[in-house]
C-alpha cells in the first residue's frame, strides 16, 4: 500500500453510487415505476384518470419489455444494461396489475378511515 493509498484510500474502498440506466427504455421503465410508487403512497382516493395517463404514456416501453420477457432475453438485457431484473419485473407487474394495486390502496384507506371513526 503506497503513501497515496493511505491518504486517499484504495480504489477497492470506493463504493459506486447507484447509477441511472443509460438505456432509454430502462430509464423510462424506472421512471414509470417511480411514478406508480409515488401515486400509491398518496393518502387519497386514486381515480382511474390518475394512473391511466401513465399507462398510455409508457405503452411503447412496456411493449419493448414484453417482447424481451416473452423471448427470454430479459435477464441478458438486464445484465448488459446494468439494471436489476427484480426492479424491471416489479415495474412490469405494476403495469400489468395496476388496478389491483389501486384497489389494495383503496382498501387500506378505507380501513384507516374505519379505525379513525371507531376511535372517536
Amino acid at each position: 500500500m503506497g503513501l497515496l493509498d493511505r491518504i486517499f484510500g484504495s480504489k477497492k474502498d470506493v463504493v459506486p453510487a447507484k447509477s441511472v440506466p443509460h438505456n432509454e427504455n430502462c430509464r423510462k421503465l424506472m421512471e414509470f415505476a417511480s411514478r406508480v410508487e409515488k401515486l400509491l403512497k398518496e393518502n387519497r382516493y386514486l381515480a382511474k384518470s390518475d394512473y391511466k395517463k401513465h399507462l398510455e404514456e409508457y405503452q411503447k416501453t412496456m411493449d419493448f419489455f414484453g417482447v424481451l420477457l416473452e423471448s427470454g432475453m430479459l435477464p441478458n438485457f438486464c445484465d448488459v444494461n446494468g439494471v436489476s431484473e427484480k426492479d424491471v419485473m416489479q415495474a412490469i407487474d405494476y403495469y400489468n396489475r395496476i388496478e389491483s394495486y389501486v384497489e389494495a390502496h383503496a382498501e387500506a384507506a378505507e380501513l384507516w378511515l374505519f379505525r379513525i371513526s371507531y376511535l372517536r
